[in-house]
C-alpha cells in the first residue's frame, strides 16, 4: 500500500507544479485578510513556503507555528473546553484542540464546537468532564469518544487510537471505518481537508500543521489530506463535505482534487448509504451560504444525483434561477427567523417536479406521492420529515391554485414548515400575498 501511494502521489500534476489552480500562486505570501490571528513575517513565510513544497513532494511535513507567529490565545476558547483540558494536563497527558476550532480562528471566527484530542484513558476523561452532560460514544479497548456538554458548549473529546503498526504516519485503508491512530500524523491522515487537520497544543499554545492546512487558509486553496480518489473511495461523505467546505470559505479546489470530483463525484454520492446522504443533506441546506453550495453541487455534477424526480431539470436555466432566488431567501432570513430550512429546501426543490405533473394531467396528491416516492429512493427522510414535506408541497399547491379545497386534499389544519418561505415570497411577490390571505395563513405567528 505504501508504495501504492507513494507512486500514485508522484505520478499526479500536483507533485511536479500544478498544486493549485489558476489565480493561486506559490510565491511570498503577504499578511492575509483570510488568516489575520498570524502573526506574518520574513520567518514564518519563508516556513510555510518549504513547508508546501515538502508537503508536495511527500505527502506530508510537519509545520510548527509558535506561540510568539499567532494571536490564539486560550481565553478564545471555550472556558469550559480550557477548564477539561487543563485537568487532563494536571494528569500529565498531552491535550490538544483539533480541526475546525483551530482553523476558525486562524481565521478570525468564533469557534461553534470544540474538538479536543489527547492521550488520556477513557475514565480519565470521563473524570475530567465532571459536571458537564457526557453523551458516551466509547469504543472498545478504552478508545475514548464522547460529547461533554455545559452551558451551551459541545466539546468532542477523542483519544489517540491505535492502527497496525505497518500503517504508522501512512494513509490507512480503514480510514473512517473504527480503525483510529496512535500519534498526531496518523490522526492528520484520517482528518478530511489540511484544513481541518491543524492542531493546537495547549501546553505551549504551538500550532502543528502536517498536510499544508496553513497555507491553503493563507491562499485560500483546498486539498484533501491524502489522493482525493481514496479518500473519497474510502469515506464518501468527505467529498460531500470537501465541497461544503469548499463553497462555505470560497477556496477553489487543487488541481488534483477538482479533477477527481469532475469524474467522480455523482459515483460518490451514490456510495453513500441513504441515511448518510440525508445527513449531508441537511447539513448543506441549513448553512446561510446556501446558494454557494447549490452552485457548487451543480459545478460537480451532483443535482441530478441528489433529486432524482428533477432529473434533467436541474440544468434548465428557469429552475435554476428559481432555486437561487429561494436559496437566496433562506440564507437572508438564516439567523433571522425560526424554520425548518430541511423542508423549504427539499419542498422548494421539488415544486417544479410536481408542477411538470400537474401540467401532464395528473391529480396533486398522485403527482406529490410519485415525486417523494422516487426522491426516497435517493435520499432517506427523516422521522416525520416526509409528513412535514406533504405539508409543504400542499401548502404551495394551494397558494397557487387558490380555487382547492383545503379539506378535500387532506392537507394538514397548519403548515407551518412551509411559512419561512412563503412569507419571504409574499413580500416580493404581491400576488401571492392575497393566497396567502384568503388561507388565513396571516393568522399564524410572524405570517407576512
Amino acid at each position: 500500500m505504501e508504495t501504492m501511494l507513494k507512486g500514485c502521489r508522484l505520478a499526479l500534476p500536483l507533485a511536479i507544479a500544478g498544486l493549485l489552480l489558476c489565480g493561486c500562486q506559490s510565491g511570498p505570501i503577504e499578511a492575509s485578510a483570510q488568516a489575520p490571528r498570524l502573526i506574518m513575517d520574513q520567518g514564518l513565510t519563508q516556513q510555510i513556503e518549504r513547508n508546501i513544497k515538502e508537503v508536495q513532494g511527500q505527502g506530508h511535513a510537519l509545520l510548527t507555528v509558535g506561540a510568539s507567529h499567532h494571536q490564539i490565545t486560550p481565553d478564545l476558547f471555550s472556558g469550559n473546553m480550557y477548564l477539561v483540558a487543563r485537568r487532563l494536563q494536571d494528569q500529565g497527558h498531552e491535550v490538544y484542540a483539533v480541526g475546525g476550532a483551530v482553523r476558525d480562528l486562524i481565521m478570525g471566527k468564533s469557534p461553534n464546537d470544540f474538538d479536543l484530542l489527547t492521550s488520556a484513558t477513557y475514565d480519565e476523561v470521563r473524570a475530567a468532564c465532571a459536571g458537564m452532560t457526557i453523551t458516551d460514544h466509547s469504543i472498545p479497548n478504552g478508545q475514548v469518544f464522547l460529547v461533554a456538554r455545559l452551558e451551551g458548549d459541545n466539546i468532542d473529546i477523542s483519544s489517540l487510537h491505535n492502527v497496525p503498526p505497518a500503517f504508522l504516519g501512512k494513509p490507512y485503508p480503514g480510514v473512517g471505518k473504527g480503525i483510529f491512530a496512535p500519534d498526531l500524523l496518523s490522526d492528520s491522515y484520517q482528518r478530511d481537508l489540511p484544513i481541518n487537520a491543524l492542531y493546537y497544543r495547549l501546553s505551549d499554545g504551538a500550532i502543528l500543521d502536517y498536510h499544508g492546512g496553513i497555507y491553503g487558509i493563507v491562499h485560500q486553496v483546498m486539498d484533501t489530506t491524502y489522493e482525493p480518489w481514496l479518500e473519497f473511495a474510502n469515506k464518501p461523505a468527505n467529498a460531500v463535505r470537501a465541497v461544503r467546505f469548499s463553497a462555505r470559505y470560497g477556496m477553489p479546489f487543487t488541481e488534483r482534487v477538482a479533477q477527481d470530483l469532475e469524474v467522480n463525484f455523482p459515483r460518490y454520492l451514490r456510495m453513500l448509504d441513504k441515511a448518510e446522504l440525508g445527513r449531508e443533506m441537511k447539513k448543506f441546506h441549513h448553512t446561510g451560504y446556501t446558494v454557494a453550495l447549490w452552485d457548487a453541487l451543480g459545478k460537480w455534477h451532483g443535482l441530478e444525483a441528489l433529486l432524482k424526480p428533477c432529473g434533467a431539470l436541474v440544468n434548465d436555466p428557469a429552475y435554476q434561477a428559481y432555486m437561487r432566488r429561494t436559496l437566496g431567501m433562506l440564507d437572508e432570513a438564516y439567523g433571522k427567523k425560526d424554520g425548518d430550512y430541511t423542508t423549504v429546501f427539499m419542498g422548494a426543490a421539488l415544486w417544479p417536479a410536481i408542477e411538470r405533473r400537474l401540467k401532464r394531467g395528473a391529480s396533486f396528491k398522485r403527482a406529490m406521492k410519485a415525486v417523494l416516492d422516487e426522491q426516497e429512493q435517493g435520499v432517506i427522510f427523516a422521522r416525520g420529515e416526509r409528513k412535514a414535506l406533504e405539508a409543504f408541497l400542499t401548502s404551495e399547491y394551494l397558494l397557487t391554485h387558490p380555487g382547492q379545497s383545503q379539506r378535500a386534499l387532506g392537507a394538514q389544519d397548519s403548515y407551518e414548515p412551509a411559512l419561512l418561505l412563503l412569507r419571504s415570497r409574499a413580500v416580493d411577490d404581491p400576488s401571492l400575498k392575497g393566497a396567502l390571505q384568503s388561507h388565513g395563513a396571516q393568522a399564524l405567528p410572524g405570517a407576512a
